[in-house]
């Protein structure tokens, strides 16, 4: 409001008096007059003038601040659940005053175990409406067990085509074990088709090189990633005992240079 106040006094004639302290007395008026009042004067004003360039100026220097912290928050600044958030606090500042989230909101990880089953159960609606019966054509499911560093897991995620474009929906994450069985895994699958009413879809299994194909031998049909089968041709081709076997030395002398320099701190 600053600098829209410094363009109005361009306007006012010298002899004109000012009455600073009717800006302090409008802080105390009631917040429904206050809303009304701020809905008149800034209906016509662009979105830039509305705050000052010192408060402009602080918001940015927080949100670098953020960013710099950790930069995985660059592309959360920028989607719309975070403009949604900065919305949502705006008006109930607006409502209610100034507050602090940590007071209102208590301990996060309270606060994840209370609302997050709700939002779980409100994206299964989504994701069921969407992907609609199980008699939907151009819907596919796979079971894909995946290595990331010393854990292993099972991960269900539906495939639904429309046109040009295939959607995938992620529907459950489970911990792989070395003992789990067949029948465990897909029992576990069909719980989780069952919530999303697609228990009568086929599911293909997908392993990779470090988790055993045992569990999925009587899951239905088991594939092998073909990135992890190829990693595995690779291996066994480039292995010193096969190019050994081929005289090859020169690619071995080759592969020993280029593992000396990938192991170089230089």
């Amino acid at each position: 409001m600053q600098s829209h106040a410094a363009d109005n006094e361009n306007n006012i004639t010298s002899n004109q008096s000012r009455s600073p302290p009717a800006a302090v007395e409008e802080k105390w008026k009631p917040q429904a007059q206050r809303n009304s009042a701020n809905n008149t004067t800034t209906s016509s004003l662009t979105p830039n003038s509305v705050i000052p360039e010192k408060e402009r100026q602080n918001i940015a220097e927080r949100l670098l601040r953020v960013m710099c912290a950790d930069l995985g928050a660059l592309s959360v600044v920028s989607g719309k659940e975070f403009l949604k958030l900065a919305q949502t606090l705006v008006d109930s500042g607006a409502r209610y005053g100034a507050f602090s989230v940590t007071e209102i909101l208590g301990n996060f990880n309270t606060l994840a175990l209370k609302h997050l089953p709700r939002m779980y159960n409100q994206v299964k609606v989504k994701v069921t409406c969407a992907l609609g019966s199980n008699a939907c054509l151009g819907i596919g499911v796979t079971c894909h067990s995946q290595s990331v560093g010393p854990d292993s897991c099972y991960i269900l995620t539906a495939y639904q085509a429309e046109g040009n474009h295939i959607k995938s929906y992620v529907l459950g994450v489970k911990g792989a074990d070395i003992r789990d069985s067949g029948d465990l895994v897909h029992h576990w699958v069909q719980n989780v088709l069952s919530e999303f009413v697609m228990s009568e879809i086929r599911t293909v299994y997908v392993t990779d090189c470090r988790v055993s194909t045992s569990a999925f031998s009587k899951a239905g049909m088991c594939l092998r990633c073909s990135a992890c089968a190829l990693n595995s041709v690779v291996q066994s081709v480039l292995s010193k005992r096969t190019l050994q076997a081929r005289s090859m030395h020169e690619v071995i002398e080759l592969l020993n240079v280029c593992e000396d320099l990938a192991g170089s701190t230089g």
